[in-house]
């Protein structure tokens, strides 16, 4: 009766760790995401991602302000930091480890590009 228990409870986590970098970056624009479509390795794959972590960037830039609190910012970049070298870290150093932490930061400067426009400087 264990065994079943804990190979029920292993199939539920499958989803949570289990997604595929081609899912992400889930904020991403359609031009990534017919770039990524397009791809034919896993190189121009990477290019897609860094093309779109640059838009993700200038995004974040056109929404900050003079008056944005640095204390604030700060602390998220900390969090994000922290969380997109998780993700790197999830993969074990792979071929995939600096995608996954590439859709991890472009998701993160969306966020944080969208939460400035709805609350101002925090």
């Amino acid at each position: 009766m264990r065994y079943i228990l804990a190979l029920a409870l292993a199939c539920a986590a499958v989803p949570a760790w289990g997604q595929s970098v081609g899912e992400r970056p889930m904020k991403a624009s359609e031009t990534y995401h017919r770039c990524a479509a397009a791809a034919p390795s896993m190189a121009d794959q990477r290019q897609c991602l860094r093309d779109e972590l640059a838009w993700a960037r200038q995004a974040l830039e056109l929404v900050k302000s003079d008056t944005t609190d640095a204390h604030s910012d700060g602390l998220w970049r900390a969090s994000v930091d922290h969380d997109c070298a998780a993700e790197y870290d999830l993969a074990g150093g792979g071929n995939s480890a600096d995608m996954r932490r590439d859709a991890c930061l472009i998701e993160a400067l969306y966020d944080r590009a969208d939460y400035l426009q709805r609350a101002g400087r925090w």
